[in-house]
């Protein structure tokens, strides 16, 4: 198994800049409205749908050639139907 990632991001910040630019993003906009979160929502599912082939190799070289079935079984469906229960539940959560 190999201890490197097989994806890395093309810059990574430190954690304190990462901080500092959520708080940002918290006091630019501390109660988003309940179509803003369920676009955020929308937005995230998309995205794990479109990258699901780089994903499934990501993991798989991560895991050493892990079968794509499991990441589908372990990992992308849990998210996906994670975001679909928050997008169902958005309204009750949000009282």
């Amino acid at each position: 198994m190999s201890a490197e990632p097989a994806w890395k991001p093309a810059t990574q910040q430190p954690l304190s800049e990462l901080l500092a630019l959520q708080r940002k993003a918290f006091a630019a906009n501390p109660m988003p409205t309940a179509g803003q979160r369920r676009q955020w929502l929308n937005t995230l599912r998309d995205l794990l749908s479109a990258e699901r082939e780089a994903l499934i190799a990501a993991i798989s070289s991560d895991f050493s050639h892990r079968s794509a079935d499991e990441t589908l079984l372990a990992e992308l469906m849990p998210c996906l139907m994670g975001i679909d229960d928050a997008r169902k539940n958005l309204q009750k959560w949000m009282k």
